[in-house]
């Protein structure tokens, strides 16, 4: 008997091990998917400031569109082809300023979803780490009794 009781210490030492070993995975994946998850927040932060900075230059283009528009009629000939190609160049200018602001908001976002699969993916890893662990001291305890 007390030979099957030193095998079954054996065997219990060396679940702990590799239940340590496990335990050791599972902190570097928290760390880890707590790193993303701060990315992830960082970055959502900075989309909405975009969606933010977005809706103004925009409403600031329709805003410019629309007073120098009005303003049109205060010109005659030649000023008047110069202050239209000028209102067309400001536009265009803010028009190209948006479209720039369009795609790193698209880029956040994309990243954002990348960020969000990987630590999806991270949870279900420490959920199965955590599982072996559970099951690893289990047998140890088994063992141990």
């Amino acid at each position: 008997m007390s030979d099957d009781k030193a095998k079954n210490h054996a065997k219990a030492a060396q679940k702990q091990k590799q239940s340590a070993a496990q335990k050791a995975k599972l902190i570097a994946a928290k760390n880890k998917k707590k790193s993303i998850d701060e990315k992830i927040e960082t970055l959502e932060g900075a989309h909405r400031k975009l969606e933010v900075l977005l809706g103004e230059l925009s409403a600031f283009r329709t805003n410019l569109q629309h007073q120098l528009h009005i303003n049109a009629s205060d010109f005659k000939g030649n000023q008047a082809d110069n202050y239209d190609q000028l209102i067309q160049d400001s536009v265009r200018a803010i028009s190209k300023i948006e479209g720039k602001h369009e795609q790193n908001k698209y880029q956040i976002a994309r990243k954002i979803n990348e960020l969000r699969h990987e630590s999806a993916s991270l949870g279900k890893t420490m959920a199965a780490i955590s599982a072996t662990i559970n099951s690893l001291m289990s047998e140890v305890s088994s063992l141990l009794n």
